[in-house]
């Protein structure tokens, strides 16, 4: 048969006008296609003659068609992996415990020998083998076509290669789907060696798959017979998860291997934070067919950051650091940075969590921390951009020092006192550091009640994996507080000591006595801290200024007499303050009027 066959052939390119009389002749009596009244869609696809090519069709002709036949979609309409988005990190190196092959699935079983049995030559005759098969199997009698019919257990790719071509036999194949769907067009892998090389096809969805074989030209058949090696490579076991509702649960802190298979993949993993901060990103192990790109999105599925392809270095992909703003569920979606790749070697992926610190959410003065006026408070800056607050509250008008140690070399570490009615107390300062921690920085508390302190870092692009210590410690003026003015004055006894301070900066202290009669009075501070340059003053009853202000001099931590002669009885007043108006005394002094 295989002779007269090629006979044939022969003759027709030998006598074409004799063929083209013939056909002329017997248009009324023409041979009937008995595909094209097949009531089995699987036998009306097959090739015919009029449309053969002698190329390959694209074994993938659906792009990257997801499980459920959609085209995966960006959680905002955003651009495809590869398109860039922010991130900052250090160079992930491969650990020698990465094992790429523990995702599974990608390597296939050792094939099984198989003989053909017909009929198989349609969909619903289809000889089941295993995925991983050498198939052995004849075109006989000419138009012949045999179908196989594949189970998968979860997506992945197919290849298909014919190891052994009869001569004259011209292989070709065609894949469908369980719905008897056409997968790839036919396709028609040239011959060298008595071979082909594998063609690979992407199986989006587990389930049945058929291949159907035939001749080029569908007028070959012969006993030779032909070898299809089938070998199939399975996705890893977390498939399907190329959605968001099919994402794979893992923790944030992670080290997975996965697949990227078949092209055009996509792998998701949900996880779940308890806290602001941020995320690591590596992949310590990249296959050599890969690029890596990934995204993440947030509960609502909103991308969180735009595709980001970490240049690749050692193997493995730079970390990549993301903020993760609020506590809930975050899903990284990892894919290949375009979708014409796929690898049947896993890629490892490592996840490392870095929660804010305990204080969170203090963001807001509205949401700030409660501490006491003197306390140690550890915090960190996390994730970028962050502020800390901390509120406050003193019974009487004072300062507090405030101290910053241990802190991270990568911060430039800034803060901002407000009051209670959220005003701004003072710019943003930013204490010089030394060995990680700052010299102390003053700040007054003009009144009584609730105040508090903002943390930040100089710049809004900064964040710390590591925790640092801010150090509060309250100095409050004096008891007699406040006594700032003649309405508010201290009641003092002739010839009997009063102790007060000068806090916070430019404060006066007020002080009213009595006269049973006019005199001289003389008014010493026996006690005069190192720091204080008391300067006095004394007003009438009818709160009129009697001297201007005095500055007396200081020998052995004591004042000289002030020595005021007073021409009225009744009450008088003494004030006291820095002479500089700018110097706090958290230290006592104390001062008689005799």
């Amino acid at each position: 048969m295989q002779l007269n066959l090629r006979s044939a052939r022969r003759a027709r390119n030998a006598f074409p006008l004799v063929l083209l009389a013939i056909l002329a002749g017997a248009s009324t009596a023409q041979e009937t296609d008995p595909r094209d009244s097949s009531s089995d869609p699987w036998v009306r696809g097959l090739p015919d003659a009029g449309e053969l090519s002698s190329t390959a069709e694209p074994p993938n002709l659906n792009g990257t068609v997801s499980e459920d036949g959609t085209v995966p979609t960006d959680g905002d309409g955003g651009s495809a992996p590869g398109a860039g988005g922010g991130a900052t990190g250090n160079a992930g190196a491969p650990s020698p415990d990465d094992d790429p092959r523990s995702a599974g699935g990608a390597r296939p079983t050792s094939p099984v020998d198989v003989n053909e049995s017909e009929p198989n030559g349609s969909y619903g005759l289809a000889q089941s083998v295993p995925a991983a098969a050498r198939v052995t199997g004849t075109i006989e009698p000419a138009r012949d076509t045999d179908s196989y019919r594949v189970e998968i257990r979860r997506r992945g790719s197919i290849e298909i290669r014919f190891s052994t071509v009869p001569a004259g036999f011209g292989p070709s194949f065609r894949v469908y789907d369980r719905e008897n769907a056409a997968v790839t067009g036919w396709i028609y892998p040239p011959v060298a060696g008595g071979a082909t090389e594998p063609v690979v096809v992407d199986l989006k969805v587990a389930g049945a798959y058929y291949v159907a074989v035939a001749d080029d030209k569908h007028d070959w058949s012969g006993a030779a017979p032909y070898t299809l090696d089938l070998r199939f490579y399975e996705g890893d076991r977390f498939e399907p998860n190329e959605s968001y509702g099919t994402a794979t649960p893992i923790s944030a802190n992670e080290r997975l291997t996965g697949t990227i298979l078949p092209m055009g993949d996509y792998d998701q993993y949900a996880f779940g934070v308890e806290h602001a901060g941020a995320i690591e990103v590596t992949f310590p192990h990249v296959p050599k067919e890969l690029t890596p790109s990934f995204r993440i999105y947030d509960r609502e599925g909103a991308a969180l950051t735009g595709w980001i392809q970490p240049p690749l270095v050692d193997g493995g992909a730079e970390t990549q650091v993301i903020d993760l703003p609020r506590p809930g569920s975050y899903r990284i979606a990892v894919a290949n940075a375009t979708s014409d790749a796929r690898s049947y070697e896993a890629y490892t992926l490592h996840l490392r969590m870095h929660h804010a610190d305990a204080n969170e959410p203090n963001g807001s003065i509205g949401t700030a921390t409660r501490v006491e006026p003197t306390t140690s408070r550890s915090l960190s800056l996390l994730p970028s951009g962050d502020y800390d607050h901390f509120t406050f509250e003193v019974p009487r008008r004072g300062i507090t020092t405030v101290r910053l140690e241990e802190i991270p070399s990568a911060l430039g570490v800034t803060f901002r006192l407000y009051d209670a009615e959220r005003g701004a107390l003072t710019g943003w300062i930013q204490p010089a550091v030394r060995d990680g921690a700052t010299e102390p920085t003053i700040l007054d508390l003009p009144r009584a009640g609730r105040y508090t302190l903002g943390v930040a870092n100089e710049t809004g692009s900064v964040r710390s994996f590591d925790a640092f210590r801010l150090r509060l410690e309250e100095t409050l003026g004096d008891a007699h507080e406040p006594n700032e003015t003649i309405g508010t004055a201290t009641p003092l006894r002739l010839g009997s000591a009063v102790s007060g301070n000068l806090l916070p900066k430019g404060d006066y202290d007020t002080y009213a006595f009595e006269l049973d009669a006019p005199r001289k009075v003389t008014i010493t501070l026996p006690k005069v801290p190192r720091t204080m340059v008391p300067s006095l003053r004394v007003y009438s009853r009818e709160r009129g200024a009697l001297t201007g202000w005095h500055v007396p001099a200081i020998r052995d931590g004591a004042s000289e007499a002030f020595e005021v002669e007073l021409r009225e009885a009744g009450r008088h007043y003494l004030v006291i303050t820095d002479d500089s108006f700018k110097q706090r005394t958290p230290e006592p002094y104390e001062v008689v009027v005799r």
